[in-house]
């Protein structure tokens, strides 16, 4: 099953995070990036991260007006939209650093992933090695000030993934 993710369903803060990171290509290279308009939107507005056009580009942006089967309360249109994309179109995994989205999925058997265990898939399909893979792991919990508890669970993945 995992060897078949090739798509995310992304939201904001992922997208940054990846971003920040400098692994933001790397990922499109391997997989394709979808996400609701309002993304885009938001990316375009915080003009202080610069996630030039050519990236913005490469995600594929699909307009998603109704929400309303996703019950999760305290979430944003926009982070609703992030999972309703998911079970619209034909993603084959979520891509989020929120808790709510990422417990939502966890209860809905949605295949979930953050920017810290993305990098245990990569491993996994023989994107990365596994030095490569434990050093993002590292280098991304340290910029989204990850707790030492996620970013353990990744490491876990990680070992329990190795490359196929």
């Amino acid at each position: 099953m995992m060897e078949n993710i090739k798509s995310f369903s992304v939201d904001t803060c992922s997208l940054l995070l990846l971003h920040r990171s400098d692994t933001l290509n790397l990922v499109m290279q391997h997989y394709q990036l979808c996400t609701p308009s309002q993304v885009i939107i938001e990316l375009k507005e915080k003009s202080l991260y610069d996630i030039n056009e050519k990236q913005l580009e490469r995600i594929h942006t699909i307009d998603i007006k109704d929400v309303t089967p996703i019950k999760i309360n305290g979430l944003s249109h926009t982070d609703k939209a992030v999972v309703t994309l998911h079970s619209s179109t034909n993603c084959d995994a979520v891509l989020s650093d929120d808790k709510k989205i990422l417990l939502y999925c966890k209860n809905n058997n949605i295949p979930h992933f953050s920017c810290v265990s993305i990098y245990a898939l990569m491993q996994y399909q023989n994107i990365l090695d596994g030095k490569t893979a434990e050093k993002l792991i590292y280098k991304t919990g340290k910029i989204g000030r990850y707790s030492d508890k996620i970013i353990n669970i990744a490491l876990n993945l990680q070992k329990k993934w190795p490359a196929k």
